[in-house]
């Protein structure tokens, strides 16, 4: 992988948190960075198998682990990454150090995807990603008020 790929990978990941996590608290950041990344995960089966989506992930989630302990309580649950254990434990945890791991880990997953691909399957990702919108698409109001 070249530094330029990465870093495309981490720009598109910058400008679509920039987008939609603006305000949120840090579970709610959690909450919509494990939206993102099943997302992702979803698009890449229709090309992919499962195994080699899981080894993806799984390799993805090792390296962000190793430079990022606050993504110790994330896991490999049947295929795919489980972010709840991190959802539930991450009220406490300093915002921006939050925001750092899950930015490494999605644009990790996006770089070994874009790598096993030769690149085939980055632009769809990308257009995956940036349909993975904010809070009000993920908590919409109960009430029939008009929030416009």
């Amino acid at each position: 992988m070249t530094a330029y790929q990465n870093d495309t990978h981490a720009e598109q990941v910058r400008v679509w948190e920039e987008k939609n996590c603006t305000g949120l608290r840090s579970e709610q950041i959690a909450q919509l960075y494990a939206r993102a990344v099943q997302a992702i995960e979803n698009r890449s089966l229709v090309t992919l198998s499962s195994v080699t989506v899981k080894v993806v992930v799984d390799r993805a989630l090792y390296e962000s682990q190793g430079k990022f302990p606050v993504l110790a309580a994330v896991n490999i649950e049947g295929d795919r990454l489980n972010l709840t254990p991190l959802i539930e434990k991450c009220a406490g945890q300093d915002l921006e150090e939050l925001r750092k791991a899950l930015r490494f880990l999605l644009t990790e997953v996006l770089s070994v995807l874009g790598n096993i691909t030769a690149d085939v399957l980055t632009a769809p990702l990308y257009k995956k990603l940036a349909g993975v919108q904010g809070l009000r698409a993920m908590n919409p109001p109960n009430s029939n008020r008009g929030d416009s």
